[in-house]
């Protein structure tokens, strides 16, 4: 490498390497980062830290020959050194702070990364790589998540979860693709807005201009607001990406109820939909109340929007949240399609500190080790910001931060810059990575206690998304644990839980024409010890959790959220109101009593979240990662391990298995049918005549098919033919595995059409699910056994001697 032996980048930087984790992929970024630096500068330590990198992931010490001088400070900080013949090497970072973790002391925390990921790609229609970037599926799971949205009737809601990295965003982006109107996609974070909005440039192509996607902030001096709401009032843009905020009270509630009206706003997409449950009871009301906004567009579109809620991590109590809140009473309306594995990628360590100071230390060594990509995670802003402070000082240049209090404009370029690898190291509040897919970071570690498992293994998600291995350090100090418990939802004792009803009830107005049953509730009523102290937001934020404390109790229903400007005009801010329809009487001050079930399961759940957390860290603790995280998200989600102490103990590591396709037993028994007259596939006569064949099912709008393997493509080929190609109309082939039958899912309302090209295959045979199952039996005389008999005629199957029949009776 003679850019060591120079110290400075030479000639052109090469092409970023597809697979990230790869020795050719440490070397370009050691690379780009040399490249980088200013002319005459001296490598920082973010030049050791890469170069290190490229050391542990070779297979054989790299032969440098001798080191530039201006390289020997950054690579003895990272614990790099120059053997007497010209190699580099590194020990493998395995610290005795972490000897209870049974780090493999070859291959330490940052040994190459092992590709745990199951291979699970299957070939993707014509439609999908005329419509997208993408030739195939990354899974057969993420195909069923999008087929059931593509599928989902008017007026339905469609939940759909995807483990991280599996490629969810595809289900909305193809959503918003295949209409003909306007997809909002409501995310919870700025930095998602931004990065989504990217993403679907880049998974789309030149399909992506048809959508013009934008994304709204208000405050980003790069984004006009007016601009993206008058785009979208004209129909200029298809898809927009926003804050449940500017639907429910800003300046796009206006252009999403017109739209509602007229069908032009088809499809309402809740991205990271878990939030919706575990950040809007406490925090954000907005979140709550897009289900009741969802229900007055639902009404004023007469029943033609289509709902999508889309997540990786859903509990059962998360799932049910969102039913209440997006269902109808149709149980009919309500989809789910739910495949959840937990990550193979994630390597996990914990050790939990005494002291701040001894934290810390700990913290700059292991950043001076550990491979980037890399984010380090703290809970409190302040605390971003002295870590980023700490981290400049030490000699790391390619270092940012990102919290709450980053502007808007600040945070598109901070999101940019990280994707587009000018930055390799992250410092970040939970404000940051919120679905921000950037799939090849190395290593994630916390300088903090989230409050709950649930936070936790999210954030560990920023890893390894490329499939391969991350490492997850977990580090905490009891000041981390005590902010910990203080982020846990603060309920309110019982007679303040009085004083604040009294107060909103008595500034609440009655809704004219409503009979007294729904009531516009003040969120700003300030009870009588609070008055005269200067609370402002506090007070809001209070008496906003009481109201969804009651709601969440089934106390009353939130129909709206209501502002209004001052009178006259003035520089006072506007008055904020809940519109509601109580389920009690409103004179009645014993609210508390309304609450106590409610307030108890929230408090115990909370417990229970920072109680994982601990199971985690405790070196007590016999129970495996994998299991505790199994104990918050349900039997029902795939276990995936080997990357915790308890699994490392143990010395095993099982392959990750691939992603399950829950499917329901049929309802009833399809109806068979038997097809024969069509020649053998193959040759030109044949093919002519299958061709034939599928272009009447496309006009019958038959769209489930499915083949051998070995005839996959050939039989894509020729519904190529038959159905447009613009990816407007949808289609599916799908294959069994030999010897184990389908495992994909066939809905109780679908025709499925079965090609047998040669011999009747017996995984084909079967398949019993759907409405009906058809199998075409091409050849003529080998569809018949020994005896003279056609397969399925015993179970009732009708043959037809010919195509132009069994058409006739679809």
């Amino acid at each position: 490498m003679r850019a060591v032996r120079t110290g400075s980048a030479q000639g052109p930087l090469p092409p970023r390497p597809r697979e990230t984790w790869t020795p050719a992929y440490a070397k370009w970024r050691f690379l780009a980062c040399l490249a980088a630096q200013q002319p005459g500068a001296t490598p920082d330590l973010d030049e050791g830290v890469l170069l290190r990198q490229v050391v542990r992931w070779s297979d054989v010490p790299p032969d440098v020959g001798v080191p530039a001088s201006s390289l020997a400070p950054a690579m003895a900080a990272a614990g790099v050194r120059s053997t007497p013949s010209g190699r580099l090497v590194a020990d493998p970072y395995a610290p005795g702070w972490l000897a209870r973790e049974r780090v493999d002391p070859r291959r330490g925390l940052d040994g190459p990364p092992l590709v745990r990921r199951p291979a699970e790609a299957i070939p993707g229609e014509p439609w999908l790589r005329s419509a997208s970037n993408h030739r195939d599926w990354q899974s057969l799971a993420q195909k069923e998540a999008a087929w059931t949205a593509l599928t989902a009737p008017p007026g339905s809601t469609t939940l759909v979860g995807l483990p991280t990295g599996a490629g969810k965003s595809l289900v909305f982006q193809l959503l918003a693709l295949r209409s003909t109107g306007l997809t909002v996609v409501v995310v919870p974070t700025v930095a998602l807005a931004i990065d989504q909005c990217r993403a679907v440039r880049e998974a789309l192509g030149p399909a992506a201009a048809s959508l013009d996607p934008r994304y709204f902030a208000a405050g980003d001096a790069d984004q006009d607001p007016d601009a993206l709401v008058a785009a979208a009032r004209s129909r200029a843009c298809r898809l927009v990406f926003t804050s449940p905020e500017a639907c429910v009270t800003g300046r796009l509630r206006g252009a999403l109820e017109e739209g509602a009206r007229t069908g032009w706003f088809m499809n309402l997409v809740v991205d990271e939909a878990h939030v919706v449950d575990t950040w809007g009871g406490h925090f954000r009301v907005e979140f709550q109340l897009l289900g009741a906004l969802r229900r007055r567009w639902l009404a004023a579109s007469e029943g033609r929007l289509r709902t999508c809620l889309l997540s990786a991590t859903y509990t059962r109590e998360c799932r049910d949240a969102l039913r209440s809140l997006f269902g109808e009473a149709d149980p009919a309306s309500w989809r789910e399609f739910v495949a959840q594995r937990l990550r193979p990628e994630m390597d996990y360590y914990a050790r939990a500190f005494g002291s701040e100071p001894d934290r810390d230390r700990a913290v700059l060594e292991a950043l001076a080790r550990l491979p980037r990509p890399a984010i380090l995670y703290v809970t409190e802003r302040a605390e971003a910001t002295r870590f980023l402070a700490a981290l400049r000082d030490a000699g790391y240049r390619r270092v940012e931060s990102f919290h709450g209090d980053t502007p808007p404009r600040r945070r598109k370029e901070l999101v940019d810059a990280w994707r587009d690898d000018r930055i390799d190291l992250m410092v970040a509040t939970s404000a940051f990575g919120m679905g921000v897919d950037k799939a090849d970071v190395r290593a994630v570690v916390h300088a903090c206690q989230p409050e709950n498992l649930h936070r936790y293994y999210q954030e560990v998600g920023r890893g390894g998304r490329d499939g391969a291995t991350a490492t997850c350090l977990l580090m905490p100090t009891p000041r981390d644990r005590r902010v910990a418990r203080e982020l846990a939802p603060t309920l309110l004792g019982d007679e303040k839980l009085r004083l604040r009803w009294a107060a909103m009830w008595r500034d609440a107005r009655a809704v004219p024409g409503t009979d007294g049953d729904i009531h516009d509730l003040p969120t700003g009523a300030r009870h009588d010890e609070l008055m005269g102290k200067r609370s402002f937001g506090e007070n809001i934020r209070w008496n906003k959790r009481l109201l969804l404390l009651l709601l969440r109790s089934g106390a009353l229903e939130v129909l709206d959220l209501v502002h209004e400007a001052p009178a006259g005009g003035t520089g006072e801010r506007r008055t904020e109101w809940v519109r509601a329809k109580l389920a009690f009487p409103g004179w009645s001050t014993d609210v508390a009593a309304l609450v106590h079930g409610q307030r108890d399961a929230e408090l115990a759940l909370a417990a229970r979240g920072l109680g994982l957390v601990d199971a985690h860290l405790d070196a007590a603790d016999s129970v495996a990662a994998c299991r505790v995280l199994r104990r918050q998200y349900g039997l029902g989600v795939q276990v995936a391990c080997g990357g915790c102490r308890i699994c490392r103990a143990e010395g095993t590591l099982p392959p990750a298995p691939c992603l399950d396709v829950p499917a329901d037993p049929p309802a009833r028994a399809p109806r068979l049918s038997l097809v024969l007259g069509l020649p053998t596939p193959g040759t030109p006569a044949g093919d002519e005549a299958l061709a034939g064949c599928l272009q009447d099912l496309a006009r019958a709008a038959v769209r489930r098919f499915a083949c051998p393997a070995p005839t996959q493509d050939s039989l894509a080929r020729l519904l190529a033919r038959a159905f447009p190609g613009d990816g407007r109309v949808i289609y599916r082939i799908d294959a069994p595995h030999p010897g184990e039958g389908s495992r994909f899912a066939v809905a109780p309302d679908e025709h499925l059409v079965c090609i047998h090209p040669g011999m009747p295959d017996p995984d084909l045979l079967a398949i019993r699910r759907g409405r009906a199952v058809s199998h075409i039996l091409c050849g003529g005389a080998s569809a018949y056994d020994a005896n003279g008999r056609l397969p399925l005629t015993a179970e009732g199957a009708r043959p037809f001697p010919g195509v132009d029949a069994w058409l006739q009776s679809l």
